[in-house]
């Protein structure tokens, strides 16, 4: 029994009346509107207060689609977003992560069964830098292995049997947006010397200095009380270094309005 039917069952006592369950036939609903290939749940991931009409309008011009958008608020966060020309909607899911003021935009494909308290945003995707990649490592096996670490794995910019030249080599992963990001891993080959394989995030919003976490800077982390051990930005756990790549090439509000 799904969670929220067993709470409810916990806190009321239904009369059979209530208890009696209307079934709809599928055929009926509107799914070829809700469940399209040309709708997505949209939210601003923050606690801040935001202008939605600033953000959607804004939103309307960033994205420089090919055909028309429609957002529609199904609640205080979660927007419904429903584009003319489904190449629209795979051009803004291909060229994310987007954001506004600094803030992440998360996106997530529309299950029309769903109740709009059931929609969870918990996860966006981000192409990742990985640094200092022993030269016979560069490859898609490697990028692979470490993209499972980073997060769920879903490409690598590098041919199979080819070798990613450069100063680093790139792979997009699906991250959860409640855990820290991962500042690099140790790595090795065969069991040899251990080395440090740095990362770096392409496009990387607003995030915590303090607890590596996306969504929020200093002032508002709940580890805040940590922060005596640090003496200045410089002792964070956590700076720049991990964003890097076109920051602003997704960024818009404010002045800072760009593509």
């Amino acid at each position: 029994m799904d969670d929220s039917i067993q709470d409810l069952y916990q806190r009321l006592s239904l009369t059979k009346k209530e208890s009696e369950e209307i079934v709809v036939v599928p055929e009926q609903l509107q799914d070829s509107i809700i469940g399209g290939d040309k709708c997505l749940i949209m939210k601003l991931f923050t606690d801040k207060h935001y202008n939605k009409d600033v953000f959607k309008s804004t939103m309307r011009k960033a994205l420089r689609l090919t055909m028309g958008v429609r957002f529609r608020d199904l609640s205080s966060t979660l927007m419904f977003v429903e584009f003319d020309d489904r190449r629209d909607k795979e051009k803004v899911i291909q060229e994310g992560p987007w954001s506004f003021d600094k803030h992440l935009v998360l996106l997530k494909d529309v299950d029309g069964r769903k109740q709009v308290k059931q929609i969870q945003l918990t996860s966006a995707s981000f192409w990742v830098r990985l640094h200092d990649l022993p030269l016979m490592a560069r490859n898609e096996y490697v990028g692979r292995l470490l993209g499972e670490k980073i997060g769920v794995f879903e490409k690598v910019d590098v041919d199979e049997g080819a070798i990613a030249w450069g100063e680093f080599q790139r792979v997009c992963v699906n991250l959860q947006i409640s855990k820290p990001l991962l500042r690099g891993s140790m790595f090795s080959i065969g069991g040899g010397e251990p080395v440090w394989v740095r990362f770096s995030y392409e496009r990387l919003p607003n995030f915590c200095y303090l607890c590596g976490c996306l969504g929020h800077g200093e002032k508002e982390c709940t580890a805040v009380t940590s922060t005596s051990k640090f003496s200045g930005m410089d002792a964070l756990p956590y700076g720049m270094c991990l964003r890097v790549g076109g920051y602003n090439a997704r960024f818009f509000g404010g002045t800072n309005q760009a593509k």
